[in-house]
């Protein structure tokens, strides 16, 4: 951001960035509300991060493959 109102910004500067960096890329859709991140592990054999997820509201978990956390 280049255009912030001072050199450090307030904690509403950056709210209002990320909700509308979010808006713009349409990323809504792909965020887990309710969710934590239970480990991460970098797997050498497909350079990939296994992330393990846990949904707060029922407890159950999952795990998925990432590029980049």
């Amino acid at each position: 951001m280049t255009d912030w109102k001072k050199q450090y910004a307030l904690q509403e500067d950056i709210l209002q960035y990320i909700r509308e960096t979010v808006e713009k890329y349409d990323m809504y859709r792909k965020v887990r509300f309710e969710h934590k991140v239970k480990t991460l592990r970098w797997n050498k054999g497909r350079n990939e991060w296994d992330v393990l997820v846990e949904n707060m509201k029922t407890g159950n978990t999952f795990t998925k493959s990432y590029d980049f956390v």
